[in-house]
């Protein structure tokens, strides 16, 4: 597996901060307590100049996915300097970024549509559901604010894109949702089921006891639509490789997360968060791959081209070893 030549899409989690706290979310304990196996802290700036101008300055990009593990794109104080590297140093390439929107002000909303007019991107806010139902998933977050910075983020011709995760408690609230997502001047609407089984998602704390249910959401449709095409500027299609059964490596992407660090993709880079038991032998105690990942030491060249890109991974992949592989990925 030739990861330096295949790689064209990185997705990048640039803090692990979060105002939130989601039932079934691997930075908390049951909606409330953040884990205590996660170290508090942005990515640095300067890391990513680096990355961007240096590491990649001769590499055509796709896509830089700004997602969220564990943490919310918004939350690290230089978002919008990571979103300006970007249009300086690769100006064509496609800016996805995924957020509650629950955080920070209209003015920051304002200068991140700005900063991103006219130029091929998408900001995905995660809205799931009205005033009386959203907070129940994106706990700490609320309807009202998420909806005032997104309109703040389309007024300064930013391009959003209304995610709404279907859960038991929002399914009648669909259509008048798709509704809003047009009147505020969306432009897409998305609709997904939960990635997350119902009996995982169980918020325990101090002063909320609930379960959020997910019977009936399984025979809903999926959809993904275009609404406003007035100013829409379009993201690339992504290019993915000829099937592979790696699905990061398939569709091209690596996954860096705040500390850092390189993995092959988010869902390892989770296991990490877990603190699960090693996935395979190469990842334990005594030999543990993240000092040997790390674009603080190592030029991302050097990574990619390292002993775990290029042999453990397509080891493990190829003969079914990893259990996280298996289940997120149905790699047999």
């Amino acid at each position: 597996m030739n990861w330096l030549e295949n790689f064209r899409i990185i997705k990048v989690e640039i803090t692990s901060y979060c105002n939130a706290a989601c039932p079934g979310c691997v930075r908390n304990i049951t909606g409330g307590k953040t884990v205590n196996n996660l170290d508090l802290e942005h990515m640095s700036l300067d890391l990513w100049k680096r990355i961007m101008y240096n590491d990649t300055s001769n590499m055509e990009l796709e896509e830089v996915a700004f997602d969220g593990t564990v943490g919310d794109f918004c939350m690290n104080p230089d978002a919008i300097k990571f979103v300006e590297i970007v249009n300086s140093s690769h100006p064509l390439t496609n800016i996805n970024i995924n957020t509650n929107g629950g955080a920070r002000n209209e003015k920051f909303w304002s200068k991140l549509g700005t900063q991103l007019a006219g130029k091929p991107h998408i900001v995905n806010f995660a809205i799931d559901g009205l005033e009386d139902t959203h907070h129940i998933h994106r706990r700490n977050t609320t309807y009202n604010v998420v909806v005032r910075n997104m309109k703040a983020f389309i007024a300064a011709g930013g391009q959003a894109n209304w995610v709404y995760t279907l859960f038991d408690h929002n399914t009648h609230q669909v259509e008048e949702a798709r509704q809003r997502s047009i009147d505020y001047k969306c432009d897409s609407w998305e609709v997904r089921q939960s990635c997350i089984d119902g009996s995982n998602m169980y918020t325990s704390t101090k002063n909320d006891q609930y379960t959020i249910g997910t019977d009936t959401i399984r025979n809903l449709p999926e959809t993904h639509e275009q609404l406003n095409n007035t100013n829409f500027v379009g993201m690339k299609t992504r290019t993915d490789t000829s099937g592979h059964v790696c699905t990061a490596f398939n569709e091209r992407t690596i996954q860096i997360d705040f500390r850092g660090v390189l993995w092959p993709c988010s869902y390892i880079y989770a296991e990490e968060v877990l603190g699960s038991t090693p996935i395979s032998p190469f990842f334990n105690e005594t030999n543990h791959p993240v000092d040997q990942l790390r674009l603080t030491t190592y030029t991302l060249e050097e990574i990619l081209t390292g002993e775990l890109f290029v042999n453990t991974v397509d080891t493990a992949v190829s003969n079914a070893e990893w259990a996280v592989c298996k289940r997120n990925c149905a790699i047999k």
